[in-house]
């Protein structure tokens, strides 16, 4: 599947990225890729927001170097 990378503007939320990011995974039938306070981030089409913002807050309170959220159509 073909992805595609994103920048969120500063000052944005969470919530309001996935957002925008599964409704342009969902236009484009992609991956849409970003990065949010140091955890990348992924949405796939039709991906659930929620689980996606649940995983960022999982991921901001992990002390690993890799810090990674998805909001994908399914609960992984």
């Amino acid at each position: 599947m073909i992805s595609l990378k994103i920048e969120c503007s500063p000052g944005s939320d969470i919530t309001d990225c996935f957002q925008a990011a599964v409704d342009l995974a969902n236009k484009l039938n992609i991956c849409i890729d970003f990065t949010f306070n140091e955890v990348g981030c992924m949405a796939k089409p039709n991906g659930v927001i929620r689980n996606g913002v649940e995983e960022y807050h999982e991921a901001l309170k992990d002390k690993s170097k890799f810090k990674f959220a998805r909001a994908f159509p399914y609960k992984q």
